[in-house]
């Protein structure tokens, strides 16, 4: 069956999520070639394969995975869970394979992921909830905001000059692009002791490395000077501050940025595995830096942040943030334009990557055992949210996102 024609998609629905069926100063080059899929002849072969299962899919079949499935098998990958957007909504979302290579448990749409940096657009989110309440400025120098440690000078850089708007469009200079995470049973550091680099973190101390403002530079641990700063002006802990302003109104009832994750969400959550598919020392890692790497979700839940955005965008909903608010949001930064490399076009914005000359706003992540992205168009409602629980899957990640873009009609890339 052939996918529908734009001409044939039902009209926008008011604000409300149906669900039909429910290093270096440039971003890593493996985040980049996730983010924009990269359309190769062999991306767009692997693409035609996988498009009759997502049409099939959306055109109620019973079993639209053997291709999916297929492709899994030859990449050894374990599990895999989508979600597409259409029309504003969720059209659909399904799980495939495993929890855990070695276990028969399946997938399903309610299985958690880590969503690695995914989390920084989502707590970019919370932090400009804050701003629309005057509560801070986005050019408020932080150190203003900071009690409980402050940015100090770095060979004879200044680091009091550092603004919220420097920390969420990484232009702050500041060390420290990424995280490992941390076994458990290991000791695990408090959040001045990441920033200052000292044991049990396993990271550098983060410190700005040229003045604030003077290039874009890519820094997990800016996100986790925010994360301070947001507990410090608000004496919430970072977890219960997202929680309050973007999860619960936003229905994402089994997302959390609670680490180690509650004994009670551990039997719903997929298992990390590494590059050859096997199961990851203890099973996952945990992320302290929770605004830079910690959020657990379903792309489900994403997807409905996606959805949000973009009717934010509109003036259509305002459950989160306002129309401006979410506009300035996904407005690029001088600083942060054309970040990709080589040929690859990428812009960076207040904690969101556009790609497409800012047709789309997406984010990808990458933890111990996990990869993701997702992708949303500005105008007309479409999206994806690919989630899997294997280092080895970017491939795959890639090939669907491709293969909904073109089912699924996305404006053409420039």
């Amino acid at each position: 069956m052939e996918p529908r024609t734009p001409q044939d998609r039902r009209k926008v629905r008011t604000v409300h999520y149906g669900e039909r069926n429910v290093r270096n100063t440039l971003l890593p080059t493996l985040c980049l070639a996730l983010l924009a899929s990269c359309a190769t002849d062999e991306v767009e072969l692997a693409a035609r394969r996988l498009e009759p299962a997502i049409v099939a899919y959306r055109d109620g079949k019973e079993d639209p995975r053997g291709l999916i499935d297929e492709r899994m098998r030859e990449l050894g990958l374990p599990g895999l869970s989508i979600a597409v957007i259409d029309d504003y909504e969720i059209d659909w979302a399904r799980g495939f394979g495993v929890v855990r290579a070695d276990h028969s448990a399946p997938i399903t749409t309610d299985t958690l992921f880590q969503a690695a940096s995914i989390s920084k657009s989502v707590a970019a989110v919370g932090i400009m909830t804050l701003v629309e309440k005057g509560r801070l400025g986005l050019d408020d120098e932080v150190n203003g905001i900071l009690k409980s440690w402050k940015i100090p000078v770095s060979d004879g850089i200044d680091g009091s000059s550092v603004t919220v708007r420097h920390l969420l469009g990484h232009t702050a200079s500041l060390t420290v692009h990424g995280f490992r995470g941390y076994e458990p049973g290991e000791r695990r550091p408090t959040v001045v002791q990441i920033l200052d680099g000292r044991a049990p973190a396993n990271n550098p101390a983060v410190r700005v490395e040229t003045s604030p403002g003077s290039r874009w530079q890519y820094s997990g641990g800016g996100y986790t000077v925010a994360q301070l700063a947001v507990s410090d002006l608000t004496g919430e802990g970072f977890a219960d501050f997202m929680r309050s302003t973007v999860l619960n109104p936003l229905r994402m009832n089994r997302s959390s940025y609670e680490q180690p994750l509650p004994d009670e969400k551990r039997f719903d959550a997929a298992v990390g595995h590494d590059a050859e598919g096997h199961v990851i020392r203890g099973l996952w890692r945990i992320h302290p830096e929770l605004a830079a790497a910690g959020l657990w979700t379903t792309p489900t839940e994403l997807a409905r942040f996606a959805i949000e955005m973009q009717l934010s965008l509109e003036g259509r909903s305002s459950r989160v943030l306002s129309q401006g608010t979410t506009r300035l949001m996904l407005t690029v930064d001088e600083l942060g334009r054309d970040v990709g490399e080589g040929s690859l076009r990428v812009d960076y914005a207040l904690g969101f990557a556009l790609l497409d000359h800012g047709q789309v706003f997406a984010h990808s992540g990458s933890n111990a055992g996990f990869k993701v992205i997702f992708m949303a168009t500005r105008r007309g409602g479409k999206g994806v949210v690919v989630m899997s629980n294997a280092h080895g899957s970017a491939a795959l990640l890639r090939e669907v996102t491709t293969a909904v873009r073109n089912v699924y009609g996305w404006p053409r890339r420039r």
